[in-house]
């Protein structure tokens, strides 16, 4: 029970947006090898921030210790035992140095573990993979075997994968110590021989995760301004989608082309921003308009709060109110031979700790005073439009599963949808004007909604309880 808790808080959440990508690419484009791609481009712009930044805190953390190398030698040549000890706690004392920052030269390791096990455990089983062909891959649920050797199956795509790591590890590590060059390397080589057997679908996601970060080594080190051609690469992909299947758009239904036209969008932004800001720098530098001082945000004391606030808002009724609301209507509906509904609870609570209180915070907390405004102001929409959608917009959305999925996509009228469109645009002006003049009242209207969703959840629970009584265990 504790295993699987663990899980679904530490790679569920994960799992889920590869899941959400792959579902969305494979209705566009209808192929399994496509869908990889995508899953495989847009999960790793997604991490690319986060990647960037753990990348500067290796960086600080090697010249760390490049500083205080000479008498960290020279404490060790001089003392030994419990006397070396206690100079080199000394000497960490006065340069401000705890030997838990060391921790920080292992971040990209330890970001790639979760992922790797998501998309293994995804894409490994996905029965769509099964005998699906793709470009000179014959079957995606299969190992490669591309190249046969005296009767003997060679598998290529997992040695190109280890290729394009060590040429992406040669370039990353260019003057870094020996212990990072290992580090790489010996990843690499456990990647070949976990992936070598592996479904050709599960490495073709990871060869392509390595040539991506191969890619990005190389324009991180040519690139003194990457975020026009990021930008630009971003607009691209969207045209690709909007184009290749346009066609389509408007036999879809009215989630599926509000959730294509949202992705094209997405992909569009940067662009959008990027060329906003040009006009911008073009209109100051022809006198038309007056370069402002740019604002200097400072992640106070209220928005940490509020930040917190929300994010336990939004872990409690997406991840306890709802459920137990929806479980307690009928929980005898909800036993199976591997679930209980209060197991049930448990765990989609525990994939909503992981996804809001664990992956927002580390996402938070790599952010700059920036970008962590903007991400509290995002987080704050979030939360307060579920309690707004959750208080006004309930409505029967049909047949849901023992694992809380619908057994047929939910049917939204086009009114519904416009009116909730509406009520977010309310949320997202009341809740940015909280913010900027009246913080204190958003962490309370937060913390209100909290209990008052907790004590929901708990009437829920008792009527879960009550209502399991009557379970009989089939014989």
């Amino acid at each position: 029970m504790l295993s699987e808790i663990l899980y679904s808080v530490a790679v569920m959440p994960i799992q889920m947006i590869v899941e959400f990508i792959f579902s969305i690419m494979y209705k566009i484009f209808e192929n399994p090898g496509i869908a990889i791609i995508f899953v495989s481009i847009v999960v790793q712009l997604l991490v690319l921030p986060l990647y960037k930044q753990s990348d500067a805190m290796q960086e600080e953390e090697r010249q760390k210790q490049k500083e205080m190398e000479p008498w960290l030698k020279h404490i060790k040549k001089t003392f030994s035992g419990d006397e070396r000890f206690m100079m080199q706690q000394a000497y960490y004392r006065e340069v401000g140095y705890k030997p838990a920052y060391a921790i920080k030269g292992s971040v990209s390791l330890l970001l790639q573990i979760p992922f790797f096990i998501a998309a293994y455990n995804y894409l490994s089983s996905l029965s769509l993979l099964q005998g699906a062909s793709f470009l000179f891959i014959k079957d995606l649920g299969a190992p490669d075997a591309m190249l046969t050797i005296g009767g003997f199956s060679l598998n290529i795509l997992p040695i190109l994968m280890t290729v394009f790591n060590v040429i992406s590890g040669i370039i990353y590590t260019k003057g870094f110590p020996l212990k990072d060059k290992v580090q790489t390397y010996g990843l690499a080589a456990v990647f070949l021989v976990l992936l070598y057997q592996s479904p050709s679908g599960l490495v073709l996601y990871w060869t392509l995760n390595n040539l991506f970060s191969l890619l990005k080594n190389i324009f991180m080190k040519l690139v003194k301004h990457p975020k026009p051609i990021i930008a630009v690469f971003t607009a691209v992909v969207g045209s690709g989608l909007f184009g290749i299947r346009f066609v389509h758009f408007f036999t879809w239904k009215l989630y599926e082309a509000t959730t294509a036209a949202i992705c094209m969008l997405i992909c569009f932004l940067p662009l959008i921003l990027l060329i906003l800001e040009y006009r911008r720098d073009k209109a100051i530098a022809s006198g038309k308009k007056v370069r402002k001082e740019p604002k200097v945000y400072v992640h106070d004391k209220n928005e940490k709060s509020i930040f917190t606030c929300a994010s336990v808002l939004l872990t409690v009724i997406m991840g306890l109110t709802i459920p137990m609301s929806v479980i307690s209507s009928s929980p005898l509906e909800f036993f199976g031979n591997t679930v209980t509904p209060m197991g049930l609870v448990i765990r989609t609570f525990a994939v909503y700790v992981g996804f809001v209180i664990v992956w927002f915070r580390i996402f938070y907390a790599l952010c700059t005073e920036k970008a962590k405004h903007f991400f509290t102001v995002g987080l704050g929409v979030l939360s307060v439009g579920a309690v707004v959608n959750f208080f006004v917009f309930a409505r029967e959305m049909g047949t849901i599963s023992t694992s809380l999925v619908f057994d047929e996509a939910p049917f939204f009228p086009a009114l519904y949808v416009i009116l909730n469109v509406i009520a977010y645009a309310a949320v997202i002006a009341l809740v940015v004007l909280l913010i900027r003049k009246k913080p204190i009242i958003l962490k309370r209207v937060c913390q209100i909604a909290i209990l008052t969703l907790v004590v929901m959840a708990g009437k829920s629970g008792i009527d879960i309880v009550n209502g399991s009584k009557s379970y009989v265990k089939p014989v």
